[in-house]
């Protein structure tokens, strides 16, 4: 065959050839058939003893052996053995799996994965949107990795057979965990567990996935109601990965099966699906990012906490549709008690102004039922002396309509003494008092007329060009609402944030999550007099019961990257259109460029002139996002199909804290990520 490396034996005390031979012969004919390295000898001694006299008796030549020690000395010199007596213990993990195996290990394990049944092609999961999903495992090792990347992609219930019945869910995924720590591990799947699975594919669609030896499904009988049975071969944390990101469309599956292990499942089979490009989650070596240089965004995180710029922060990174970046830092507040954690959700702030309200413009532009040239006299009720009354949805977006900048509302619901005004607030929910601003605070919903005056009647600026104003997002939330005869909360819910599976995206987060999953922002010294934890930062958004156009969302960092991947994907996003691209390209273009204007229709985009913004220089001048005064941005590259998402709570405790602009700790971060391309 003419190989020309090592040949090693197999071990020589499993009996398989040792019973026919006594010790000492065994490894003289191992050495003869060419083997360079013999493997567990049961007698040693006896081995050196014997090839000793089968040199002497010329049965062995010691050529043979030559040949062997020099293939040896070979490999020790290849391997840099004969370099340094001496191993750097710090670096043995990176010197035994340099970065380019891993991603090797990674596509390995992902080419592996094996599709063995799927009726009604079940998998992979589609349809998030009001789908009640939950995860069960079974077996006898860790499953974590399986569950947190199941979470990544869609609400997954942790299933309790103690609490739960299977019927409440539209897809129960039910996986087998098994020890992959040696091949002498039992890999059999349990009498009991076996049952459970059989009783429950009863019951509900049950997806199963085995993370142990094929031949574990050797007693297949309990598969016949299950839907789908994905063979994931062994239980590494890799493999656990992919086989969640297959589940959901992210990564397609392809493998074959190696063995028979039945009629049913014979050698060779294996069904194929097809990626339907929801995010993937690799390393940067996948995408030509240089895992190295993207460390030193630790860097800068950890500094950014020791100067208490901020107690925490969230960071993201994806590239060609895949998240190889995404870490948590620090603590919820200053305490250091709670740690940041992946899941956990910050107030975004005016990023909610393109994560809310923009998408159901842009939708609605594609449907002809809005256009952003049209005056707002012809699409609303106002005066045609209004100051506002021939002002474009287009104009205000790309905030070059002369508006003021900010109205501090709840000043004018202070006294003289800087208290509230108990005609328009009460510390209980009663009457028209069901407006609530934060924890036992109540505002009269009258006064929400108040603010609209307040915003249509508002002065305008004297001086042309452009100026940033949050008051268009207090009319379109109006003009909105009004048309689609529903709450802004409820109407990105269900055209948007459920479809993408954006389950961690949320107006009022009080009603969905327990505050520890919730960061914490200001202690509000001036309006709400406590600390704000799940209720909007923004004072304007409070009063509209925290659900702003321009502010009120709370979200993660991963469920941000759904929404920007989308809009990079051309308003694609799990094979589902959201919004044509064409109309992407309209908003997320310059529209006033020519007038000192860098804005999109809504999206922000980089500076033009090399003065301070939102973004490092090095992105293109194609690219778009926003950021939030909490100290957040979200941004998104189609030149470099590159996303950057970060989340902070810099305001705590308070707004006065400027560290974290004034350090550029956002645009460091992101310079980081455009050097670390390779």
């Amino acid at each position: 065959m003419n190989f020309s490396g090592l040949a090693i034996t197999d071990a020589l005390n499993m009996k398989g050839v040792s019973a026919y031979y006594k010790s000492g012969d065994l490894e003289v004919q191992a050495l003869r058939a060419g083997n360079d390295v013999l493997l567990f000898p049961e007698d040693v001694p006896a081995a050196v003893s014997a090839i000793k006299q089968a040199i002497k008796d010329s049965t062995l030549n010691e050529t043979r052996i030559n040949e062997a020690c020099y293939k040896i000395l070979r490999a020790k010199a290849w391997l840099g053995i004969t370099d340094s007596a001496f191993v750097d213990t710090t670096k043995v993990l990176l010197q035994a799996q340099p970065k380019d195996v891993k991603l090797l290990i990674h596509d390995m394990h992902a080419a592996a994965l094996t599709l063995l049944k799927n009726e009604q092609e079940i998998l992979p999961i589609k349809t998030l949107k009001n789908k009640k999903l939950a995860v069960l495992t079974l077996g006898s090792a860790h499953s974590d990795v399986f569950v947190k990347q199941l979470k990544r992609y869609a609400d997954v219930h942790l299933f309790d057979p103690t609490l739960d019945e299977p019927s409440d869910f539209d897809q129960l995924i039910v996986s087998v965990h098994m020890s992959n720590a040696s091949p002498w591990k039992s890999y059999r799947i349990s009498e009991q567990d076996r049952n459970t699975i059989a009783s429950y594919a009863k019951q509900t669609s049950v997806s199963l996935v085995v993370f142990a030896n094929p031949y574990s499904l050797l007693q297949a009988d309990y598969l016949t109601d299950v839907k789908s049975v994905l063979m994931a071969y062994q239980n590494a944390p890799s493999m656990q990965s992919v086989a969640a990101q297959s589940i959901f469309g992210a990564l397609p599956i392809t493998g074959k099966l190696p063995v028979s292990i039945s009629t049913n499942f014979p050698e060779g089979i294996g069904l194929s699906t097809k990626s339907i490009s929801r995010l993937e989650y690799a390393f940067p070596e996948a995408v030509s990012l240089n895992s190295d240089t993207l460390a030193l965004i630790d860097s800068i995180a950890h500094y950014a906490i020791s100067i208490k710029a901020t107690p925490g922060c969230q960071v993201l990174v994806a590239k060609e549709g895949k998240v190889v970046y995404n870490k948590s830092f620090g603590y919820q507040t200053y305490d250091s008690i709670q740690q940041v954690e992946e899941f956990h959700l910050y107030d975004i702030a005016s990023i909610t102004k393109i994560a809310s309200t923009l998408p159901i413009i842009m939708q609605k532009v594609d449907d002809n039922s809005y256009h952003i040239d049209k005056p707002l006299k012809k699409i609303i009720q106002i005066a045609d002396t209004c100051s506002k009354a021939r002002l474009t949805t287009r104009k205000m977006l790309a905030h070059h309509a002369q508006l003021w900048p900010w109205i501090p509302f709840y000043r004018e619901t202070l006294n003289e003494n800087g208290d509230l005004d108990p005609s328009i607030y009460s510390t209980s929910k009663q009457g028209d008092y069901t407006i609530q601003v934060a924890e036992n605070l109540f505002m009269n919903a009258t006064y929400e007329d108040t603010l609209r005056d307040r915003v249509l009647y508002s002065k305008m600026r004297k001086q042309k060009g452009y100026k940033y104003s949050d008051l268009p997002y207090y009319i379109l939330k109006d003009i909105l609402e009004e048309q689609e005869k529903v709450s802004l909360k409820d109407m990105i819910q269900e055209r948007i944030f459920k479809d993408l599976g954006a389950n961690y995206t949320t107006y009022l987060p009080r009603e969905k999550f327990s505050l520890s999953h919730i960061v914490p922002t200001e202690e509000d010294g001036y309006f709400r007099k406590q600390l704000l934890r799940g209720f909007v930062h923004d004072p304007g958004a409070a009063m509209q019961n925290g659900i702003g156009g321009h502010a009120g969302l709370f979200s993660n960092a991963n469920d941000l990257a759904k929404l920007m991947q989308m809009y990079l994907n051309g308003g694609v996003y799990g094979g589902q259109r959201f919004i044509k691209e064409s109309t992407l390209e309209e908003f997320s273009a310059c529209q006033y460029c020519r007038k000192d204007n860098r804005r999109g229709v809504g999206f922000d985009r980089p500076v033009m002139d090399g003065s301070p913004g939102p973004t490092c220089d090095l992105v293109s001048e194609q690219s778009f996002g926003h950021s939030g005064f909490t100290g957040t941005i979200a941004w998104a590259d189609p030149e470099h199909d590159l996303i950057y998402v970060f989340l902070s709570n810099r305001i705590h405790p308070s707004a006065d804290n400027t560290l974290l602009v004034k350090e550029d700790i956002r645009t460091r971060i992101q310079e980081v990520i455009y050097k670390a391309i390779e």
